[in-house]
């Protein structure tokens, strides 16, 4: 049981130290560490690799996605994702945000969330309903 306790101080002293840090290297850091492509005023998508994204949802007034919410470590990544080549598209349809990679393409629908993953010869990998957002 003693050691638990020793291991959960640990675990809440690291984010003590990473709190110290100066305001303006945590936004240097956020800037650069993955793709942020807006889909809408309370839907972004976050790029990492050509095949791993996350949908990030918000129901905050005013600005959506504070930098206090900007946390690398929520998926287990630190440091900074090396670019990745994309494009974002909006203006074919304009319900629907395309997001292009070498790997994937990524249809969000604009006011729920909804998305669909193709690979880039058309075949369906994955489609989801977002629950995130029943208010919108």
């Amino acid at each position: 049981m003693k050691n638990q306790g020793f291991k959960a101080l640990i675990f809440l002293h690291f984010f003590t130290v990473n709190k110290e840090k100066k305001k303006s290297e945590q936004v240097q850091v956020m800037k650069s560490y993955c793709e942020q492509i807006c889909i809408s005023q309370n839907i972004r998508l976050d790029l990492f690799t050509a095949e791993s994204f996350r949908i990030r949802f918000s129901d905050l007034s005013g600005e959506p996605f504070p930098e206090e919410y900007e946390i690398p470590f929520a998926i287990g990544k630190t440091t900074p994702w090396k670019r990745v080549k994309y494009t974002a598209d909006g203006t074919t349809d304009n319900t629907i945000v395309a997001v292009k990679t070498e790997k994937l393409h990524i249809f969000v629908r604009k006011n729920s969330g909804t998305f669909i993953v193709e690979t880039p010869e058309g075949k369906r990998l994955l489609s989801r309903k977002c629950a995130a957002l029943r208010n919108v």
